[in-house]
């Protein structure tokens, strides 16, 4: 998981908490439960994998929303990726103590064995 890090929170229009960059005082949402992506058929054929990168926000609650595609394989590929991720559960971020909704990337892998 890669993350970025900044001290003041942003807002966004469909969200009704602050935002927060980790680092300086606010710690990272810890992943605490995930679930591999489904391959897409069109990957299976061609026989493609990689990497599909996504920002995202985790909530207070450690739920992730806001998903955008930062590095796309292909659009099948970049909606299992963020279909499973959707399911992921995390700690959520910290500040002083507090959970806060934080903005995150995570990497999601397709390889075929």
């Amino acid at each position: 998981m890669v993350l970025r890090g900044q001290d003041h929170p942003k807002t966004e229009p469909q969200a009704s908490e602050p935002i927060y960059d980790v680092g300086n005082g606010v710690t990272a949402p810890r992943l605490i439960y995930d679930r591999n992506p489904e391959y897409p058929r069109t990957g299976r054929n061609g026989k493609k994998g990689g990497i599909v990168v996504l920002g995202l926000v985790v909530g207070s609650d450690g739920l992730p929303r806001d998903f955008e595609v930062v590095h796309s394989l292909s659009p099948g590929f970049d909606k299992e990726a963020i279909n499973a991720v959707k399911k992921w559960r995390f700690a959520p971020a910290t500040k002083d103590g507090k959970p806060v909704a934080a903005k995150i990337s995570v990497q999601v892998s397709f390889r075929l064995y």
